[in-house]
């Protein structure tokens, strides 16, 4: 029996798949704790006590900020790229004024600088060849070589994180310029690290994450921040606006609906949520605009009845919102499911 030495569960004859490229990677111990990770994180009023906030575009270029950041939105976010040259300028003390993000790894270094290196066998190759740049993908192998399971750490989850991240530590570093650099490679790592370690090998689910899987009633009392607007409603057309100004044409914009449209997030995961009449009018007067959170209760989740992940979730998967159930939260308001009820 010619099969009887095959222990590969491959038929004879069958040839074996090539390896996967993170299969290859060398991998660290994963060392990432929770208890290092909060004793390090600096909390809102504690950054507030130490300088104003700055709340204008202008405020925060004339303090330094960079312009990429000073412009960026939450859509922006996902596609937003930090040079390579980053790694080593952020990699080396004096690190800022919140020293919680660590340096990257020598390991790491050594294999993002062995996969950005094109594969042109047998021919030279200069640095116009070379994608000079680091992002979702980047940030996936050296969490993997940090010592993620990259089963459990696909790239499409790692696209999601990062630009809520990016999002958020580019938030941080208008509102307090004091903090520049904050939006840093380390620094978003460091996230992606602690994301992990609470999704991944805790089990922890945030409030979209957990209401999508139907685990949890959508009507709970919830903190969510305004990300964007996608729709004034009414017979204004397709509109969108992620910074707060006017709305303009955008590609990604849905269709107007009798409400208003505006994207939510819980900080780990995002969904559009239609506003009733009376917010779609306080909308349009700039009452609700990216950036401000939101205290919600009641509200309702359309799109079907079967549990799905946030990450395959369509376009019809959405809140329902209505003034009664809806108040603005304090700026440093943490983001996700209440336990206290807000309304009596």
């Amino acid at each position: 029996n010619n099969t009887a030495g095959n222990t590969s569960g491959t038929k004879p004859g069958a040839k074996e798949e090539p390896p996967c490229p993170e299969d290859l990677w060398p991998k660290l111990q994963w060392t990432f704790t929770l208890e290092e990770f909060k004793k390090n994180k600096i909390s809102l009023i504690e950054l507030d006590s130490r300088s104003k906030r700055i709340s204008s575009a202008r405020q925060a270029l004339a303090n330094g900020v960079d312009q990429q950041v000073v412009n960026l939105n939450s859509d922006e976010a996902a596609l937003f790229r930090f040079p390579l040259s980053a790694l080593a300028l952020y990699n080396e003390p004096p690190y800022t004024l919140a020293q919680d993000a660590p340096p990257f790894a020598p390991l790491i270094l050594e294999t993002l600088e062995r996969e950005k290196r094109p594969q042109i066998h047998g021919h030279n190759y200069s640095n116009d060849d070379v994608d000079n740049t680091i992002g979702p993908e980047e940030m996936r192998i050296a969490l993997i070589v940090s010592g993620a399971k990259a089963k459990l750490a696909p790239l499409r989850w790692v696209e999601n994180h990062y630009k809520w991240i990016v999002w958020k530590l580019a938030s941080m570093e208008r509102r307090y310029p004091f903090l520049s650099p904050y939006l840093t490679p380390q620094r978003v790592l460091y996230q992606l690290m602690y994301r992990y370690e609470r999704e991944v090998h805790l089990a922890h689910r945030s409030a979209i994450k957990i209401i999508l899987e139907r685990d949890e009633a959508a009507g709970r009392n919830m903190i969510l921040c305004v990300t964007a607007i996608r729709s004034f409603g009414g017979d204004c057309g397709e509109t969108s606006t992620t910074s707060g100004g006017e709305a303009g044409t955008s590609s990604n914009a849905v269709e107007a609906t009798d409400g208003g449209m505006i994207q939510l997030t819980d900080g780990w995961y995002g969904i559009n949520a239609v506003l009733d009449a009376v917010l779609t009018q306080r909308m349009a007067m700039g009452h609700i605009y990216p950036g401000q959170k939101l205290r919600v209760a009641g509200a309702r989740l359309t799109g079907g009845d079967q549990a799905v992940s946030p990450l395959e979730a369509t376009e019809s998967t959405q809140f329902a919102l209505c003034a009664n159930g809806t108040r603005r939260a304090r700026w440093d308001a943490k983001l996700g499911i209440q336990k206290k009820p807000f309304f009596s």
